[in-house]
């Protein structure tokens, strides 16, 4: 039975999930002994990494325009990981930065440096989100009346909140952090943390249930 489900698409994803986890994991423990050939490694890696998902949800359902909808599913993980995953980082980094000296002078250059990445990735967000919905949904309308469409609306909450989080730190963090040290901003970026992590909890969730009419 294993052999079998391994030789379905979901799993082909999972095997191309674990072999570019483990490949980027060995791409990172190679960087941290300063062979930049690892960092390659670890990027051709995560970037495969990121095709995974199109190929164990509904991205891989549509009879026609498959191509398009796993583009759509893979520019969505990309955009969403560079966003999610970066802002992660930059939070970490705030945390440990507080007991620094000049920690809120480097903070405030991370922020800066990330403004135009978070820009980039809610831009592919968008347009993938809504080129995955029309993939997913045959009729706009069920989304008021079906669960699936509940779960989409309270993703829909959670990522306002982000981009809100985020556009009070592109105006305000980096000159914030540089006036009060990299503590005074650890708390909000940790809270902007926390409802992207929980937008992609929900997102989890939404990839395990049926669209309405899907098409």
């Amino acid at each position: 039975m294993a052999v079998n489900v391994l030789g379905t698409t979901w799993g082909k994803g999972l095997m191309l999930q674990a072999a570019s986890a483990l490949t980027a994991l060995s791409g990172f423990l190679i960087a941290r002994r300063g062979r930049d050939g690892g960092w390659t490694l670890a990027l051709v890696a995560t970037i495969a990494l990121t095709l995974s998902p199109a190929m164990m949800g509904h991205a891989v359902a549509p009879e026609r325009g498959l191509a398009g909808s796993v583009l759509a599913d893979w520019v969505h993980v990309l955009g969403a990981g560079g966003w999610a995953g970066t802002l992660c980082m930059i939070a970490v980094a705030a945390v440990t930065l507080r007991v620094s000296d000049g920690g809120g002078e480097t903070l405030a250059l991370l922020i800066a440096r990330f403004h135009r990445v978070a820009l980039t990735c809610a831009a592919a967000l968008l347009a993938s989100g809504i080129v995955s919905l029309l993939y997913r949904v045959e009729h706009l309308r069920d989304l008021f009346t079906s669960a699936y469409g509940a779960l989409f609306f309270l993703k829909l909450a959670l990522a306002g909140v982000v981009a809100a989080f985020g556009a009070y730190h592109s105006r305000a963090a980096a000159a914030r952090a540089r006036r009060e040290g990299a503590g005074g901003v650890a708390r909000t970026l940790l809270a902007e943390t926390t409802f992207a992590a929980l937008t992609i909890v929900v997102t989890a969730v939404l990839v395990g249930s049926e669209p309405p009419g899907a098409m």
